[in-house]
């Protein structure tokens, strides 16, 4: 067994199997109705959140201290005293805070903790390279300065369908929003250096903003001499399919192609017909 464990947060998209030789943890964040709290992915799958979003727009929100403190103390009692801890953007979730306030209550543990300043399958290619690194021996004082420069090198870029879900939870301005809903201008949307949304550029319709998408990632990807890709949706599975189908020609030098759905706990804030695209370069 390695030495090092991995815990991530469910909005850091990570499939297991890009991982195989490394213990992961995985913290369910909350979805929350009106009747009932599911833990994200464990009670609840992506579909069942999109099915009801016509019925409710849920909550979402953070495990209790005490719960998250439990997986800590779960990972020591596994036999592990050390961890990597990868987390979704803190400029846009508290998930970061809580986990280093958790870790802080099982000293016997020793942590490095990442902000990936990004979110979903953007935050989940950080998660990834961590467990790579970590298989592959890298030592625990050098992790941190490894895993980081994955970080800076990776970028996400997404589009939407509607921006509903967005405006309703405080993710964009009301003018975006205006935009968007009257005029059917699209806006490709990545994290910028402090985690938060940022709007790169607009098009008219689904159609012109899934090809400036595309143009986004192409562009990130030329500065590097190699890089892997991740192609993530919900509810976009047609227009997931048609750009994995060009994905040679999109990015002749990418290593390895990643391909996820949002969580369901991301769902609730982007809603349906997401279609996102992820850069993580390789140089460094």
């Amino acid at each position: 067994m390695n030495p090092i464990a991995l815990v991530v947060d469910s909005g850091t998209d990570v499939v297991s199997a890009y991982v195989p030789d490394v213990k992961l943890y995985k913290i369910p964040l909350l979805v929350n109705y009106a009747d009932h709290t599911y833990r994200d992915g464990i009670d609840i799958d992506s579909a069942e959140v999109e099915r009801r979003l016509a019925i409710e727009i849920p909550k979402t929100s953070l495990p209790t201290l005490g719960e998250l403190t439990e997986t800590f103390k779960t990972v020591l009692a596994d036999g592990f005293t050390q961890a990597v801890v990868v987390t979704i953007s803190s400029g846009l979730s508290g998930t970061h805070e809580a986990m280093r306030l958790a870790a802080q209550q099982v000293p016997e543990l020793e942590c490095i903790f990442i902000d990936t300043k990004s979110i979903g399958l953007g935050a989940g290619v950080s998660a990834i390279a961590a467990g790579r690194l970590i298989a592959g021996g890298t030592s625990f004082e050098h992790l941190e300065e490894r895993i980081l420069a994955r970080v800076r090198d990776s970028k996400v870029f997404f589009c939407l369908e509607t921006l509903e879900y967005l405006k309703a939870g405080g993710r964009i301005g009301e003018v975006v929003y205006l935009l968007g809903s009257v005029l059917n201008i699209k806006p490709i949307i990545s994290c910028n250096d402090k985690g938060t949304y940022s709007v790169v550029s607009t098009a008219r319709g689904r159609i012109p903003s899934i090809k400036k998408l595309v143009k986004h990632a192409r562009d990130m990807a030329e500065h590097f001499s190699s890089y892997n890709v991740g192609i993530m949706h919900t509810g976009a599975r047609d227009d997931a399919e048609k750009v994995l189908a060009r994905v040679k020609e999109y990015f002749p030098r990418a290593k390895q192609v990643f391909r996820g759905v949002i969580s369901p706990a991301l769902i609730v804030h982007t809603g349906p017909g997401l279609l996102g695209i992820v850069v993580q370069g390789l140089d460094a």
